[in-house]
């Protein structure tokens, strides 16, 4: 099979492609590689030949999106937006849309996306499928944690960006708000906020436990896991199915995470959830997991089995090559099926569709 994968790591600069390794397009990519078929990796920046290929899958919404959802090409398109914000601008709404009801087939990361997705835009012949993110668990493997020193803060760890979507600063007074000796210590790549969450810090008078740490490869990665005693994430809004808490729980390391897009389906049982943009209820859901901490250690292995199973690598391919293969044998193409559409009218609204979104940073910022 011929399939172009179109991705927003493909093509960026050499210094982000060094800070992250692993991305669903990057494992999709190299999985589908393994399993002999022939793959091609696209920046959403590169021209997009989609008859070389059997299928195209675009991932994240960019230039590349639009310019596949505008092509006049037979060939199918599969589409993965990996993210649940909607909305937020004029532009990327009507980019939206126009992916959404030109795709062929679309992949949500949760049923809960997924379902939200079909009540807002046109759905209705597209093949649509729920598909986990898979990941690394001989990577992210499971490491019993010793009897804890008292002598020591509570260890908590945060994987995410610095930016607005990730609710750094709820984390930060949720924090501030606990009765326990706490260090808090942060993994990032982009230093958006860097500045405004160190200054916020040490007006809570957390400044010296809050631990800015910055990039760290894939080993440094799960030594940090394995190591501590709490995985928060803070999300604000926008997450589809954060990998960072697989990665997590594969690692035995209990987690409280906000209610956003799919974390809820995705932790189930296994870990602590709680409303977004609510620093004490966070605070309360990291106060309740380290009463209840050795409890949650006494599940770990049994949680991290769990999330190898239902997240792994393999089913993740599996799942995509019957996908495709189902589009494929389809023979239609829904986007040569929208009546009265002329050729000329269809290119005039991608040329504006692109040109708008050359101007969008926000959208740019969806690609990494």
């Amino acid at each position: 099979m011929r399939i172009g994968l179109v991705g927003g790591i493909f093509g960026r600069e050499t210094a982000l492609r060094r800070s992250v390794w692993y991305t669903p397009e990057t494992i999709l990519f190299d999985g589908l590689r393994r399993l002999g078929h022939e793959t091609v990796a696209i920046s959403h920046y590169e021209p997009l030949r989609m008859k070389e290929f059997d299928v195209v899958h675009v991932h994240h919404l960019s230039f590349g999106a639009v310019r596949a959802g505008c092509s006049i090409s037979a060939i199918p398109l599969v589409f993965t937006v990996h993210s649940t914000s909607r909305k937020e601008t004029w532009v990327r709404e009507q980019a939206l849309r126009l992916v959404f009801e030109r795709a062929d087939a679309v992949v949500a990361l949760s049923a809960t996306e997924l379902a939200a997705d079909e009540v807002a835009y046109n759905l209705t012949s597209a093949i649509a499928r729920v598909i986990f993110n898979g990941i690394d668990a001989d990577m992210y493997r499971f490491a019993s944690k010793p009897a804890r020193d008292t002598s020591r803060p509570w260890s908590i760890l945060c994987v995410a960006h610095l930016t607005p979507m990730k609710g750094h600063e709820t984390l930060l007074r949720a924090v501030a708000r606990l009765p326990f000796d706490v260090e808090l210590r942060l993994v990032y790549h982009g230093e958006t906020l860097l500045t405004e969450l160190q200054r916020v810090a040490i007006e809570l008078g957390i400044g010296a436990r809050v631990k800015f740490l910055g990039p760290k490869n894939p080993n440094e990665l799960r030594d940090l896991y394995q190591h501590s005693d709490l995985f928060v994430l803070s999300s604000s809004f926008g997450e589809a199915l954060p990998s960072v808490i697989t990665e997590a729980m594969m690692c035995g390391t209990p987690v409280v995470a906000t209610d956003v897009g799919g974390v809820r389906e995705q932790l189930g049982s296994d870990g602590i959830v709680v409303p977004p943009r609510d620093a004490d209820a966070l605070a309360a859901g990291i106060r309740r997991s380290i009463e209840d901490h050795p409890a949650w250690i006494g599940r770990a292995e049994q949680i991290s089995r769990s999330a190898r199973d239902r997240f792994s690598i393999d089913t993740m391919l599996q799942r995509h090559l019957e996908l495709y293969r189902e589009v494929i044998e389809r023979g239609t193409c829904r986007r040569r099926s929208i009546a009265g559409l002329p050729v000329s009218l269809a290119v005039a609204a991608a040329t504006r569709l692109v040109c708008s979104l050359r101007g969008n940073p926000h959208l740019r910022k969806v690609r990494a």
